[in-house]
């Protein structure tokens, strides 16, 4: 006897392949639909994805928090041992990008270094991770799917990683040349 497993892309898909295969007009031609016995499992998998979605959004959304005020805290430990010469240029006549341009590129190298770190870091771990999620869930291949995405990862790492540097380090100079 031929079977045929039909696999949706996105798992809220199923009740509506389950419903045109139990469609009468193709009825005859199937024997048996599974979705039922599996819909309770395929649920529970839905809404723990999405409590983990959420969770993931709320820990990303803490940990930017962090970043930023870390980046701030240590510029401002950077402006404040340099303060003397930041007066200095102050009654020289430097203007305010001139002041701010030296810390604005410390808080984007803090960037780069931090997203490197962060890459070096999370690569053993998907490294180890890998062969028991693929236990788990035997389609997966997570450490081929982050190879070959190392490369826009690490560029969107650099990209936000030097985009929060410079947020924050554009907040710290501004608080201290308002003063």
């Amino acid at each position: 006897m031929a079977s045929l497993n039909i696999k949706a892309r996105d798992s809220e898909e199923y009740p509506v392949i389950a419903g045109y295969l139990n469609n009468d007009s193709i009825k005859p031609f199937v024997n048996k639909v599974s979705y039922s016995q599996n819909a309770a499992v395929i649920n529970r998998l839905n809404k723990i994805l999405s409590i983990s979605r959420k969770g993931g959004l709320a820990l990303t959304a803490i940990m930017t928090l962090i970043a930023i005020l870390i980046t701030f805290n240590t510029v401002r430990l950077a402006i404040y041992s340099s303060r003397e010469s930041i007066n200095i240029m102050r009654l020289v006549g430097g203007s305010n990008f001139f002041i701010r341009s030296p810390f604005l590129v410390e808080g984007m190298i803090y960037g780069v270094i931090s997203a490197v770190i962060s890459l070096l870091v999370i690569t053993p771990v998907v490294y180890f991770v890998s062969p028991y999620a693929s236990i788990m869930v035997p389609e997966l291949n997570l450490w081929g799917d982050f190879l070959s995405g190392l490369i826009p990862l690490l560029f969107y790492q650099l990209l936000f990683g030097v985009g929060v540097g410079l947020v924050s380090s554009f907040i710290a100079i501004g608080k201290y040349l308002k003063d």
